[in-house]
């Protein structure tokens, strides 16, 4: 079991680190990266006890990420551009871990009967 969560871990920060890299640098492929890293750290990292924090903030995350738009007047296109970039990306990051731990609530829901 430790060993699935220091992999998991690492897959978080490299998610993380790649996404806010994305507001600088333009990055083959990165969707791809990102969606397959959020799937394993939804396998990996969130246990049971941590699946409902985990997807309300997956939920506010995505709603400040949409709201970034307003701030433009007040920051500039290039620095709301760079803010765009990383936060999108993060978000896209998170959102397929959400799917497997959303998918995970369900299954368990169901299994609880």
């Amino acid at each position: 079991m430790h060993g699935k969560f220091f992999l998991g871990k690492w897959a978080f920060i490299t998610g993380l680190v790649l996404a806010i890299m994305s507001g600088f640098l333009v990055i083959p492929g990165l969707s791809l990266i990102l969606f397959l890293l959020g799937i394993s750290v939804g396998f990996m990292n969130i246990k049971k006890s941590e699946i409902t924090q985990y997807l309300v903030s997956i939920i506010a995350l995505i709603v400040v990420s949409s709201g970034i738009i307003l701030i433009e007047p007040y920051l500039g296109t290039m620095a709301t551009g760079l803010l765009k970039g990383v936060l999108m990306n993060f978000s896209a990051f998170v959102s397929a871990s959400g799917l497997v731990i959303a998918i995970r609530s369900i299954l368990m829901l169901g299994s609880e009967e």
